[in-house]
């Protein structure tokens, strides 16, 4: 199982997924055919961008606008983001790009990550999905994004919780 850099498509920021079941209701696998249009960008997996992001063949600044672009078109069907930060991943796609022309990419350098709106990126709004923290600017990281940026993840996305999380679907009336 691998990290895939997402989109808004099926209403997750970042899908656990690198097989699709070969038949319905079959326990074999086999690895998800690829295309390299800008839908195949959107579902390519981490290994994969890895690889063509070294070979100079693709560039993290191509892969987070294809996914900027989907978003933009389908977020106002499913109304899954909160907020987007692509000013601050753009820069940081592009500083990816140049590590990766320089060789010293991280293990994640260049892979876009989409955040729900729980974990706290410093000077980034984080609500819970809660109306009584709809003013929170968070003051720090949590661990977690300390360790994805700290791999080189380009993060541009928030996506909607329920309230602190305490329900099986996601809806928020923020």
């Amino acid at each position: 199982m691998q990290i895939i850099a997402g989109s808004l498509g099926a209403c997750t920021a970042l899908l656990l997924r690198d097989f699709t079941p070969a038949l319905a209701g079959s326990n074999s696998a086999v690895a998800r055919p690829l295309s390299l249009d800008r839908g195949g960008l959107i579902d390519a997996s981490t290994s994969y961008l890895l690889e063509h992001f070294q070979r100079r063949e693709l560039s993290p600044v191509e892969v987070l606008e294809a996914q900027v672009e989907r978003y933009s078109h389908s977020e106002p069907l499913i109304n899954a983001r909160t907020e987007t930060h692509v000013d601050s991943a753009r820069k940081a796609a592009k500083e990816s790009e140049e590590r990766d022309q320089k060789r010293t990419a991280r293990p994640l350098e260049g892979i876009t990550v989409v955040l729900k709106d729980e974990y706290d990126v410093k000077g980034w709004l984080t609500t819970a999905g809660s109306k009584v923290l709809k003013a929170n600017v968070a003051s720090s990281n949590h661990p977690a994004v300390d360790k994805l940026m700290k791999a080189g993840a380009v993060l541009h996305l928030q996506t909607t919780i329920p309230e602190m999380s305490l329900a099986g679907v996601a809806w928020t009336d923020l």
